[in-house]
């Protein structure tokens, strides 16, 4: 379910315990935060006609709460992007931003034991909000959902409404 977000927790982990080698316990029980930008251009959705690109600009701040042995116990990432879906061929864009925020816990074996994702985005087209909670991992990695409630934007209505904005 949540793959790269995991790869990235255990990096940051990693370098968190390489950093912390030496230093005492309390040092170790602080949390420890991390920030990140990335930037993502590619496809994005495909349209009956074409293909959708995105351009996006992708703030990442992760805080990691640990135990008094240094165990991370819990996270909180929030992701805040910003930008547009365009059609490559006309150069069309909708203005696109939106956030999204996970709060983990984690089990002792340092499996997600549950996850909580708020997520909201401004779009003319597929704009949505809500939250959903996401039971303990299995072993396939997969989170089963529990429960949300929201508006889900990525439906065939607004999808829809998009690709032909975008295809004028």
């Amino acid at each position: 379910m949540h793959g790269p977000r995991q790869i990235g927790l255990v990096a940051a982990g990693a370098a968190l315990a390489v950093s912390m080698l030496g230093t005492g316990v309390a040092v170790a029980a602080t949390p420890a935060t991390f920030s990140w930008t990335n930037h993502y251009v590619g496809p994005a959705l495909d349209c009956p006609t074409f293909t959708a690109y995105g351009d996006w600009v992708i703030n990442h701040s992760l805080t990691v709460y640990l135990d008094a042995n240094g165990n991370a116990q819990s996270d909180l990432e929030r992701v805040e992007f910003a930008g547009r879906f365009y059609n490559p061929s006309t150069g069309t864009s909708v203005a696109d931003r939106g956030s999204k925020r996970f709060l983990d816990t984690f089990a002792t074996d340092g499996s997600y034991a549950s996850t909580i994702m708020t997520y909201q985005r401004t779009d003319q087209f597929v704009h949505e909000a809500g939250r959903v909670v996401f039971g303990a991992q299995d072993a396939n990695g997969d989170q089963a959902e529990l429960r949300s409630v929201g508006h889900q934007g990525f439906n065939d209505a607004g999808v829809a409404a998009l690709c032909t904005a975008l295809g004028t």
